[in-house]
């Protein structure tokens, strides 16, 4: 018997699995909406400091063997000049929040937010003063108290510097998870999304209902829209990058613990910012981001 044949059926073999894998892949609709996500990012001329924080402060941490820093970084000269933290950031460079202009130091969360991403020690002061944040309709932006808290303190836990204080911190994200889960869901596609995202980093795994929702609102061109409003079709970068943190994040949790309860019903729309607070675009009135 030829000794080449057992090697040409064991070659065979292998490129029929991985074949089978590959159609497999292929026909998975979730892998299939984070794929055309992707795109749709990649495809963005430039990037805005909310979608950059999800993309590199997320997502290239929890996934770097897909290289989303590499292609973020690549639009950074595009990102407003304003913002010199989140340019040194991006580019890996430390900075000194002290000499930060009036501007950054005082935008909304964006000094928390720079403290965290630097991995300064953080106090159990201030982690008290985080459990503190209550989402507050009253207050500017204090919609996004609960979201900020939990996204300070998963920041601030992946940090050595804060290992005598990881179990304050994983109280914090523990106590902020529950608040979160418990507020009302509005038809802020963009809020839906954030949700499900930083569930997810919880480990928390999505039901079905929640993942559909997420693909049913996906557009043709890969991204998302910024409102529960299926008549609605201009998307944007930051909830693209939000559906597909939760995507990637539903794969990664499948088969833990029991479903949740979250269920999205999307009602009449209203006019959402689809951005975190620390600089909000919002649309026009002609559906335009009007940034």
């Amino acid at each position: 018997m030829d000794n080449r044949i057992p090697l040409l059926l064991l070659a065979a073999g292998l490129v029929l699995v991985g074949f089978m894998a590959y159609a497999q892949d292929a026909s998975d609709p979730v892998q299939e909406s984070i794929d055309d996500g992707m795109a749709f990012l990649q495809s963005q001329d430039g990037l805005d400091v909310s979608e950059s924080l999800i993309l590199v402060g997320i997502l290239d941490h929890e996934y770097s063997e897909l290289g989303i820093r590499n292609w973020v970084l690549e639009k950074e000269p595009l990102l407003d000049k304003k913002h010199t933290f989140w340019h040194a950031w991006l580019r890996g460079e430390e900075v000194d929040l002290d000499e930060l202009s009036e501007f950054e130091q005082e935008l909304p969360f964006n000094l928390d937010l720079a403290r965290a991403l630097q991995c300064e020690t953080v106090s159990s002061e201030k982690i008290q003063e985080l459990t503190d944040w209550k989402d507050d309709s009253e207050e500017e932006f204090g919609s996004y108290n609960n979201e900020q808290a939990f996204l300070l303190s998963y920041f601030y836990s992946r940090c050595d510097e804060n290992e005598t204080v990881k179990e304050e911190l994983d109280t914090l994200l523990s106590t902020k998870l529950v608040d979160i889960q418990d507020e009302s869901f509005s038809n802020s596609l963009t809020e839906t999304l954030l949700h499900y995202c930083l569930m997810g980093l919880a480990g928390l795994p999505l039901t079905e209902t929640d993942v559909e929702v997420i693909l049913s609102f996906q557009q043709d061109d890969g991204g998302w829209t910024s409102l529960a409003d299926l008549s609605r079709t201009n998307t944007f970068p930051y909830p693209t990058s939000l559906a597909v943190c939760a995507l990637l994040k539903f794969q990664d949790n499948q088969g833990i613990g029991s479903e949740n309860e979250v269920v999205v019903e999307p009602e009449e729309p209203v006019q959402a910012a689809e951005s975190l607070p620390i600089e909000v675009p919002v649309e026009n009135e002609e559906g335009v981001d009007a940034r």
